[in-house]
């Protein structure tokens, strides 16, 4: 068996890691081809085959390929490209600047997770250097759109051709090794209200008021009390709240996001009705 190990550069994830950093994929709007572009070259400078799978304009998946020998599914590596946005509050250091310090590395999707797909490429680079003899092909999957919508990943599972025999994915997990992954439930919630000047409240109906009851009832949510054995508890974020269009003027329209992360048996239907029956309880009110 070929020692892969002595392949394999540290310093090879790093740059790469900072040189993805650099390449602005905030989500929205993403812009993932450009950073697919440079992966691409990337990848095929080292041997590998690399494919762009245009999505829409300036969105794109990546498939990085290592053939292997025959008689075994592929090992399907994956990995998104795009990031969260940067928050309210200044950075320390430039977002986008990839500065290191010490054994620290800096940047919007450093973590999460352009670090974690460096190192799967950079491992599939290393195994086409060792000229390791895989039974099936090692594919790297770079996926766009998975902060908002996973369009990506749905596009690569539609396409139904890789069939993989097991799956990685190198989302930020302290290097633990994790077999599960909570469900995602986000609801958005609309009231609607009539406009009026500030001066005379009386004269309108004012949005935010019944969001405002809706987000205090919400602690009473029903939620499965129990924990899950890997996965914790099922969770409630209120995510973003938006409402009104000026200070002297009362709000006709304020809109509530909501971010519940589910446990196996958690039905999302059901979860949603609760949410609708508070929304009921707080317009009533």
């Amino acid at each position: 068996m070929t020692d892969v190990a002595r392949y394999c550069d540290p310093e090879e994830v790093t740059d790469l890691t900072r040189e993805m950093v650099r390449v602005q994929t905030v989500n929205p709007p993403g812009n993932e081809a450009t950073l697919a572009r440079v992966l691409r070259a990337w990848a095929g400078a080292r041997g590998l085959t690399a494919t762009l799978h245009p999505l829409a304009p300036e969105r794109a998946n990546l498939l990085v390929r290592l053939p292997g020998v025959g008689g075994a599914p592929p090992l399907l590596y994956n990995g998104h490209l795009d990031t969260v946005g940067l928050g309210e509050q200044p950075w320390r250091t430039d977002p986008f600047g990839a500065a290191v310090e010490g054994d620290r590395l800096y940047g919007r999707g450093a973590t999460d997770m352009k670090g974690g797909l460096a190192a799967m490429l950079a491992a599939a680079a290393a195994l086409r250097r060792a000229g390791a003899r895989l039974r099936g092909d090692l594919l790297v999957a770079c996926t766009a759109g998975e902060e908002v919508d996973s369009v990506g990943a749905k596009a690569l599972a539609a396409a139904g051709s890789l069939s993989p025999s097991a799956l990685l994915i190198s989302e930020p997990t302290d290097l633990a090794i994790a077999v599960a992954e909570k469900g995602a439930l986000w609801l958005e919630v609309t009231t609607a209200g009539r406009m009026a000047h500030g001066s005379a409240p009386h004269e309108g109906l004012n949005a935010i008021l019944p969001m405002a009851r809706l987000v205090g009832a919400l602690e009473t949510l029903p939620l499965p009390a129990g924990e899950h054995p890997l996965l914790g508890r099922t969770t409630l974020n209120v995510a973003t709240i938006r409402g009104g269009v000026k200070t002297n003027v009362v709000p006709d329209r304020c809109i509530l996001t909501l971010d519940i992360q589910t446990v196996p048996g958690q039905d999302h239907g059901a979860a949603t009705e609760a949410v609708r029956a508070l929304l009921t309880e707080a317009l009533r009110a």
